[in-house]
């Protein structure tokens, strides 16, 4: 992580939260953030869960969060502030990782493995998988909702038209 980054810990719990647990992670807490105040990364805590009896789980508490759209590999979210962020789940524990802010987005799908944007203006875009780099799949202003599936990304045009991109298609713009 770079300087001046966050990192946001969320702890879970399969014994029920009594004081014994919390003072632990409290403990567990405290030594994280001082191991990454070494290198200039805030840690700021997050949500204790408690999955002693609930099988919710929360994964994220962030007023933030404008929409969530999730594939088969992966979860996402939207937040108001034009961010993406992709959720990961491993046996080390979970994480949101930050994957780009690409100007005035508006909408993000995700279907077959891949991750689509619509902006402002209309345009759609399909990410590469490196941050900050899309790929402008159409720019028409009549765009104007996009949902995806395991096989093909759908718009909704202004006009009611409704349109298919078969996932894996070449990409040249304005081709739909």
């Amino acid at each position: 992580m770079a300087s001046g980054e966050c990192l946001t810990v969320h702890f879970k719990s399969l014994l029920p939260l009594d004081t014994t647990i919390t003072t632990f992670i409290d403990t567990q807490f405290h030594d994280m953030r001082a191991l990454f105040a070494e290198s200039s990364v805030r840690v700021s805590r997050g949500h204790t869960e408690d999955l002693s009896g609930n099988a919710w789980r929360f994964l994220d508490v962030n007023p933030d969060n404008q929409t969530i759209v999730a594939d088969e590999n992966a979860l996402y979210v939207l937040r108001s502030s034009g961010e993406i962020w992709m959720f990961q789940d491993s046996f080390l524990g979970s994480i949101w990782l930050p994957l780009d802010a690409p100007p005035s987005i508006v909408q993000i799908a995700a279907g077959g493995g891949r991750l689509y944007s619509r902006r402002g203006d209309g345009s759609i875009f399909l990410y590469s998988g490196t941050p900050s780099l899309w790929l402008l799949l159409d720019e028409h202003r009549a765009n104007a909702e996009i949902t995806a599936g395991d096989r093909a990304l759908y718009l909704r045009c202004s006009n009611g038209a409704v349109r298919e991109f078969p996932h894996g298609a070449p990409i040249l713009p304005g081709s739909w």
